[in-house]
């Protein structure tokens, strides 16, 4: 009957051991070991997939009420084969003093017959300086179609700054893959937030991008 063998001692730096990537781990319990040595998104970073994109050095307002057509902030997918895996949504205090709290209303949506073009100042950068390029745009102000109905709006709890926040505070959304935004198809960011002092926000996404089968 065949044999494997398993080596048990402390975890072998890559560039200082052969056997980092020569024999496989095992516990003193004998089983598998199930400790993460890798950071969460590590390999998704290493391996150029992760990207970060700024809507813009024009900030956007929030919003008092459920949106209905119109995103404050649109990330494009214009890529033919990769989707876009959410990880975290940002909204960052650029001018005025924010309200107390605020939560990040999204949707998935089509396009109308026109994509979204960059806003100004827009920026999308890889995570990891990687020699692959996304063809992501971010956008402001953009126009979805109808949703059939409001309830196609996503609404995400969100860690915030106490009211009152200037330049920086901000309102961050961890998402961790509950958003995937398919080729040819817009992801539409609204903060639904008090008025306070005619606060403007920055928007951050993170995502990554992989090609993916969708049902």
């Amino acid at each position: 009957m065949p044999v494997v063998e398993f080596l048990i001692q402390r975890f072998p730096e890559l560039k200082t051991s052969s056997l980092a990537t020569t024999v496989g781990r095992f516990t003193t319990a004998l089983s598998l070991p199930i400790a993460q040595v890798e950071a969460e998104r590590q390999d998704r970073t290493r391996s150029g997939r992760m990207f970060s994109g700024m809507s813009g050095t024009t900030g956007v307002a929030p919003v008092q009420a459920v949106p209905t057509t119109t995103a404050a902030v649109a990330l494009y997918n214009a890529d033919p084969n990769r989707s876009y895996v959410i990880d975290s949504i940002v909204w960052t205090v650029l001018t005025g003093v924010s309200a107390l709290n605020g939560t990040t209303c999204a949707i998935v949506s089509p396009i109308t017959s026109t994509a979204p073009t960059s806003a100004s100042g827009s920026t999308v950068g890889s995570a990891s300086s990687s020699s692959l390029q996304s063809r992501a745009v971010m956008a402001q102000a953009y126009t979805i179609p109808t949703p059939a109905l409001t309830a196609e709006w996503m609404f995400y709890g969100t860690m915030t700054v106490p009211g009152g926040s200037g330049v920086g505070g901000s309102v961050a959304t961890d998402i961790k893959g509950g958003i995937i935004v398919p080729p040819g198809r817009v992801l539409g960011l609204s903060l639904f937030a008090g008025a306070g002092t005619s606060p403007t926000y920055v928007c951050c996404v993170n995502w990554f991008e992989t090609q993916l089968d969708l049902e």
